[in-house]
């Protein structure tokens, strides 16, 4: 991780109250896990997320709620 949470955090809501986000007002927090394996930069994740949580109307749900994703059947639903 490159920016300070406070910043990105600043960032993300700004993009989200312009609208310039794929589906407006929505967007997709993707994390690595190696990216957070330092202590310190999974403490600047949690910060950041807490932040956006702390957000008035910021909800924090799964990929199946994105505009557009369908419902994927899982895999162990399929007979191969």
């Amino acid at each position: 991780p490159v920016q300070i949470p406070d910043t990105l955090a600043a960032r993300t809501m700004q993009l989200l109250r312009e609208g310039k986000t794929r589906a407006p007002r929505h967007l997709v927090l993707l994390t690595h896990d190696r990216m957070f394996a330092n202590p310190e930069d999974a403490a600047s994740l949690q910060r950041y997320i807490q932040l956006l949580k702390a957000e008035p109307g910021m909800v924090f749900e799964t990929i199946d709620h994105y505009p557009g994703v369908s419902k994927v059947t899982p895999a162990s639903a399929h007979p191969f």
